[in-house]
Parts: C-alpha cells; sequence; structure tokens
C-alpha cells in the first residue's frame, strides 16, 4: 500500500528572511514547508526520537511558525545560509556590471581626458567590485591599486580582474580609507566612486587620502555618474539605484558647505567641490570633490 503523502510541494520556493540590527539575514528555505503542516511540538518530540510525533502532523498558526523557526535555527544550523555583507557585495557586482556597464568606461576617460596622468600609480580607494579600477587600468598605463574594507568585495574584484585579464596592471586589496598601509606622496591619482558615503569619518579619510598623493597629483572623490551620462540616463539610472536599496546609507544631509568643512577640517586648501554635471539631479550623493597637492 502506498504511504499517504503528507505534505504537499509548494506552486514556488518560500523564503524566511528576517534581518537583525547587525545586518545579519538569514535565508531558510526549508521552513515553510515544515510550518505549514507540522507543529513546533512535533518537530521536538521528532528530534528526541519519539515516532509517533511524526504521525501528528498538523496546520500550525503564524505563532508555530516563529518558534518552529526558533527551534531550526537552534538545532539545526546546516539549514541556514547566512548571508553577511557579502551578500551585498555580490549584489552590487550584479547591479554595477549590468546597470553601470557604460558610467565606469566613460567616468575614467573623463578622468584621464581631464587630468592627463596616464602612468604612475593610481588607488581606487572603496573599490567595491573593481570596475571603475579596471577601465582606469585597460585605457591608460597606469598600474591600479584597488583597495575595499570588506573581504567579499575583494574576492569579487579579484575575481573580475582576472576575467579581464589585466591582474598584470589591476591589483585588489583589503584595507581601509581612514588607516592605509601607502607611504606618504605615493600615488600619482586616486579614485573613489560612491564610496565616500560609507566612510565613518570623512574629515580622518580625506586626511589619510592627501597623505598618500603625490606632490602635482589628484584625488578625484564623489558618487557621480560622470559628464559622459546624458541627462535622462542619469534619471533612470537613478530611479534604478532607489529601488536596488543602495541609497540607503547615503548622507542626504551631506551638504556642499558640509563638504568644504570636512575638507578644511582635513587641512586640505587646494580643492574644487563640482556638480555631476549635465543632468545632476541635485542628490548630495552626486558631488564631486577634485583634490590636488601642489609640486615642491
Amino acid at each position: 500500500m502506498k504511504p499517504r503523502r503528507l505534505l504537499d510541494e509548494p506552486s514556488r520556493p518560500y523564503s524566511f528572511t528576517p534581518s537583525s540590527a547587525h545586518g545579519l539575514r538569514l535565508r531558510v528555505d526549508i521552513l515553510p514547508r515544515l510550518a505549514q503542516f507540522c507543529s513546533p511540538w512535533v518537530l521536538i518530540q521528532a528530534a528526541a526520537g519519539r515516532r509517533r510525533a511524526t504521525r501528528a502532523c498538523v496546520r500550525a498558526g503564524p505563532l508555530a511558525w516563529l518558534v518552529l523557526a526558533c527551534t531550526l535555527l537552534s538545532a539545526f544550523p546546516g539549514c541556514v545560509s547566512v548571508c553577511r555583507k557579502g551578500s551585498e557585495a555580490a549584489r552590487f557586482d550584479i547591479f554595477a556590471r549590468e546597470t553601470f556597464k557604460r558610467v565606469y568606461p566613460l567616468l575614467a576617460e573623463q578622468i584621464l581626458t581631464d587630468y592627463q596622468i596616464r602612468d604612475g600609480l593610481c588607488l581606487d580607494v572603496g573599490c567595491g567590485p573593481g570596475y571603475l579600477s579596471m577601465e582606469m587600468a585597460a585605457r591608460s598605463e597606469l598600474k591600479v591599486i584597488g583597495v575595499d574594507i570588506d573581504p567579499e568585495a575583494v574576492r569579487i574584484a579579484r575575481r573580475n580582474v582576472a576575467e579581464r585579464k589585466l591582474a598584470d596592471r589591476v591589483s585588489v586589496e583589503q584595507g581601509d580609507v581612514h588607516s592605509m598601509r601607502f607611504e606618504d606622496n605615493c600615488a600619482d591619482v586616486i579614485v573613489s566612486r560612491g564610496s565616500f558615503l560609507f566612510w565613518k569619518n570623512p574629515t580622518h579619510a580625506f586626511r589619510e587620502i592627501y597623505r598618500v598623493l603625490k606632490p602635482g597629483g589628484v584625488a578625484f572623490i564623489g558618487g557621480g555618474m560622470g559628464r559622459g551620462i546624458t541627462p535622462e540616463e542619469k534619471t533612470v539610472l537613478k530611479a534604478k539605484v532607489d529601488a536596488a536599496g543602495f541609497l540607503m546609507s547615503c548622507r542626504g544631509t551631506f551638504t556642499q558647505v558640509m563638504m568644504q568643512e570636512t575638507l578644511e577640517a582635513a587641512g586640505i586648501r587646494h580643492y574644487k567641490i563640482m556638480p555631476d554635471g549635465p543632468g545632476d539631479s541635485g542628490c548630495k550623493c552626486g558631488m564631486w570633490v577634485e583634490i590636488r597637492k601642489p609640486a615642491g
């Protein structure tokens, strides 16, 4: 006699993704199947080896779901996929690769054309998946070092560099903009797109950037998309960024005046604060800072 089927396959997979204040997200695909038909008491009894409990499957209410989730998380850690910041790094890699595929090449060309620095050392601070680093190297003779605080972002960037066959020109390492390992006055050009919004202490970070910048060099730091992107494209891209949730940590009150005060506090005197160019939406994330260190 065929055994009676107790669990029906759901029409589509479900996920249970609670979040904590630490940015921890738990994906537990097995929970709904069990919780829809089994009470927490059944699970506990079954775990204790009482076979009769397995025949007592009943539909569980919302409270039972919660209890069952807690039970599974503590009893079966193997069924839980823990996704920390690395998952955000992977998600942004896909987003940047597909949505910003025109932004990075055009931005790199803008920087190289404006400042005419095409050899020497370039640092990409907060490089993320490494797309700006790669475009800077592909369009010049610069040796590029990408730096990011997130180890998962570093791993992804290294993979991307290998795929582009640029490993002889681009290296990526884990590091903190607030305390970089580089010598004083070593970098000919320093770039960063989108990372200043996440710096814990912008004053200290800008001071550190200025320290490693070579006399006669230039730093170009900001969060815009560059002059090569049309106003219409910027409107579409900004909507996609908003929808993807990547502006959740945007310093909405980080005004031009605040940026000026930050740079002054960092001891930087030769700088220029600029909008993103045509189509600038006025978002404070889109401002750019040009920093120059006088030669001699």
